[in-house]
């Protein structure tokens, strides 16, 4: 696990320093290419999360690349994968997919069914932002497992908040 996390974060850190990049990438995905099993696609990965900073990470200390593994893929997670794999033309409509961590755990999915063309026309994209750089491939998932609660907190909005729905252009978690 550690080097997973070490190869993670060099390769996140590399690709700050030779991309145009707006912020730093907070995960990775490793994943093995889909293997048709029985009338299913079986896909693994883990995702590697940052834990420091990116000018705390130093090339000639290979120790200051950490990070944490995913332990399991999350229900929203393998619904991103089914819809790329769709877009990808690998997985169909109604064929099902295993989406397995490196510790065994996992998550099913299925594509229920495309979006209409209607429907497509209907997602807003806000014109602020730049243009899409691939066509968008909407699917309706369904998606079953099982996960545990790992910890809790607060979210607090105060009223004063110049940005209470996250930062405009740059997608955080809002």
């Amino acid at each position: 696990g550690n080097d997973i996390v070490r190869i993670g974060e060099m390769i996140k850190t590399a690709a700050m320093q030779q991309c145009d990049v707006q912020f730093a990438p907070e995960i990775l995905v490793f994943t093995e290419p889909p293997i048709q099993e029985d009338n299913a696609l079986r896909g693994r990965n883990t995702v590697v999360m940052s834990n420091t900073l990116p000018e705390a990470k130093h090339w000639d200390k290979p120790n200051s690349f950490t990070g944490m593994l995913d332990r399991s893929p999350c229900g929203t997670g393998t619904c991103a994968v089914v819809a790329c794999l769709h877009a990808r033309g690998i997985l169909d409509i109604g064929q099902s997919f295993i989406h397995e961590s490196i510790i065994g755990s996992s998550f099913q999915a299925q594509i229920l069914r495309s979006a209409s063309d209607q429907e497509i026309q209907r997602i807003k994209i806000d014109p602020d932002l730049p243009p899409l750089m691939a066509p968008i491939y909407p699917i309706l998932p369904t998606v079953q497992g099982q996960a545990w609660i790992t910890a809790h907190s607060t979210i607090i909005l105060e009223s004063s908040d110049p940005f209470p729905k996250g930062i405009p252009h740059v997608h955080d978690i809002w």
